[in-house]
């Protein structure tokens, strides 16, 4: 709950926590000097619920005299022009200024107790701080003198230390046109006295500003400035490299960016070279421009990387000729440290991918480099317990899984960031069951000339069409960012999918909404009870035709881009989205379809509004965002 009617008690508690000495004597005097006269009410405006375009609040009316109150009315004006859309517990009139009144059971107020009403509101502008209004009436101090009302300007709310902020207090008013003193709390035990301060903020953290403004007789409400100050940006990161997919014309790859120092990468640039003449042929989770060297640029949703996480774009490619050899590409900006040293980039492929237990697999980090022409020393840990040491060590999968395994090199001073290889073992289908009834009785005298077919088919289809795909879950994945505190950016994943496209060309994916990963069991929980509503709504289903006659005419190795319309069944809402999406033919069995373009789901469609408020008040933030980009690679291959 926030609550923007300090009383001299809430004064005394906010500024003597201060260990500052001299913020604890200028707390004294503003103590002092802010003390109000008595009068027939005391009021408090609290703020209970805030979002980005509203918020919930209370007024608490304290009869703080000898004598009964017999009837009350209170005056309230937003000088920013915020709106009341909604009351309870009082009869509301007018409009801006509003008039809240008494209802028959809370007409009157004995001497010592407390009213409250209730309302709904809506900020003029979006994402700002709330504005208390300035209250009359009951609430007034007295005929003779209005309450001033603070209001503040910051020319950053954001940035990296040591950050400096220029706060302006100028605009905040007084009904009476008194001249008014000023008193700013920087949230780091330091105060000012003057309209416009010049504020420097060097130590990384949150921090509330707080500005209190008095007309000689009478205290505003308090007004907060939020600032967030970030470590100084870090100029390099770890990279790591992989191909995903791969076929006779092209290939799919993706690039992590990690964060393996201690300031937030704010936002991020990656060039990237392949001297052999590879192209570029669509991106995602980055913008592109140039061309050899390509430069990646970071997407609006995924510029800042927190310490220790990680992002990544991905690509597809065109091979310089059909079927030449997969070269890896030289990664710069973001990806080439500064300093002395620059951080080694790991590479890991493997041949087989997939196949029957047991499999024998033979993996290769050779092609992992080093700007610096370093010798490398290699970290492989398979997922099944087992690890190696060498450049391209030769493994054996005996039980069947999926297996994420991954690789991390080092130059002598830095670790790579890990890159991965994902491996499905399968259990070997069990020897077919001979005849167990041969015929115990042929016939004896069996026709000596039977019939030959009279029309063999002179030209069996050596291409039948495929009538059906699977998806394949464990090469398959989709994922959703979250955006709290206007600029932390959070990626999340659902662990299970399922789907297929059917006979009659109905495609289907399930995604089971009790899966969701977010890396923190605690959110991962929060979300399914409160955003997914998981026990009710347990999957999310995405429905469309397809033309299966297109897919089998598009030739092995080429790929198509549509914008398609699916069904998009979440949260017992059914919409339909404009999606664009790239189909690759990776064989005549296999195809992968995947977005090229963020998709952005408004979760206020769905009714998932509520719950994204629930969990704004579990985690305590200011704000999270109604936007939701979404991306997905699905593999579907040919059913049986």
């Amino acid at each position: 709950m926030v609550t923007h009617g300090y009383s001299i008690r809430s004064l005394r508690r906010l500024f003597d926590l201060r260990e500052s000495k001299t913020a604890l004597g200028v707390a004294a005097l503003l103590i002092a000097a802010f003390t109000p006269k008595l009068h027939a009410a005391q009021c408090e405006f609290v703020v209970r619920n805030e979002w980005n375009s509203g918020f919930t609040a209370d007024v608490h009316i304290l009869n703080d005299g000898a004598q009964t109150i017999d009837g009350w009315e209170v005056g309230l004006h937003f000088t920013d022009g915020s709106e009341i859309t909604g009351s309870w517990n009082t009869n509301l009139s007018g409009s801006n200024p509003y008039t809240a009144s008494h209802k028959n059971y809370n007409r009157t107020i004995s001497p010592n107790a407390t009213r409250s009403f209730g309302f709904n509101g809506r900020k003029a502008v979006n994402g700002s701080s709330v504005n208390p209004p300035v209250l009359s009436g009951i609430c007034a101090a007295s005929a003779a003198n209005g309450s001033p009302v603070a209001q503040a300007t910051a020319s950053a709310v954001s940035g990296f230390a040591p950050l400096t902020v220029i706060f302006d207090g100028s605009g905040s008013q007084d009904p009476d046109g008194n001249g008014l003193s000023f008193f700013w709390d920087f949230g780091d035990g330091t105060s000012s006295t003057d309209a416009a301060p010049a504020k420097t903020f060097d130590t990384p953290g949150d921090y509330t500003v707080v500005l209190l403004v008095s007309d000689g007789e009478q205290d505003s409400s308090p007004f907060e400035i939020n600032v967030s100050v970030d470590a100084p940006a870090p100029t390099s990161a770890a990279c790591a490299y992989r191909v995903v997919e791969e076929w006779n014309a092209g290939f799919t790859a993706e690039v992590s960016i990690s964060n393996v120092a201690d300031g937030t990468i704010g936002g991020w640039s990656v060039a990237l070279d392949y001297p052999d003449g590879t192209q570029l042929t669509g991106v995602w989770n980055g913008t592109q421009s140039g061309n050899g060297p390509y430069q990646i640029d970071n997407a609006n949703y995924n510029a800042r990387i927190e310490p220790g996480a990680t992002v990544s774009f991905g690509y597809n490619a065109q091979r310089p000729s059909e079927n030449a050899p997969l070269t890896t590409p030289t990664l710069g900006g973001i990806c080439a440290a500064s300093g002395d040293n620059r951080i080694p980039i790991a590479v890991a492929s493997a041949t087989p991918e997939s196949g029957n237990t047991p499999l024998r697999v033979q993996f290769n980090g050779s092609e992992s480099n080093d700007a610096d022409a370093d010798p490398l020393t290699y970290s492989w840990i398979f997922g099944d317990g087992g690890t190696s040491n060498d450049a391209s060590p030769d493994y054996t999968f005996d039980t069947a899984g999926t297996y994420q395994v991954s690789l991390v090199v080092n130059d002598g001073q830095s670790d790579s960031a890990p890159t991965s290889v994902t491996i499905t073992a399968t259990a070997p289908d069990p020897d077919p069951d001979p005849d167990p009834d041969p015929d115990p009785d042929p016939d004896p005298d069996p026709d000596p000339d039977p019939d030959p077919d009279p029309d063999p088919d002179p030209d069996p289809d050596p291409d039948p069409q495929v009538d059906s795909y699977e998806l394949v879950p464990g090469q398959s994945a989709l994922h959703f960012v979250s955006t709290k505190k206007t600029h932390v950016v959070e990626v999340h994943t659902f662990e299970r999918l399922s789907g297929q496209i059917a006979t009659n060309g109905l495609a289907q994916v399930s995604i089971d909404l009790d899966s969701v990963n977010s890396g923190i069991a605690v959110r991962d929980q929060r979300m399914r009870d409160h955003l997914f509503e998981a026990a009710l709504y347990g999957d999310a289903e995405i429905t469309l035709t397809v033309d299966l006659d297109e897919l089998a005419e598009l030739p092995a190795g080429s790929m198509i881009d549509r914008t398609i319309s699916p069904q998009i069944s979440l949260h017992g809402v059914v919409l339909s989205k404009d999606i664009q999406v790239r189909i690759s033919k990776l064989s005549e069995s296999e195809l992968l379809v995947q977005n090229t373009a963020p998709i952005l789901i408004d979760a206020t469609l769905f009714g998932m509004d509520a719950g994204i408020e629930t969990l704004r008040e579990l985690a305590g933030l200011d704000v999270i965002s109604f936007a939701v980009p979404v991306n997905f690679h699905l593999r579907f291959r040919a059913g049986d």
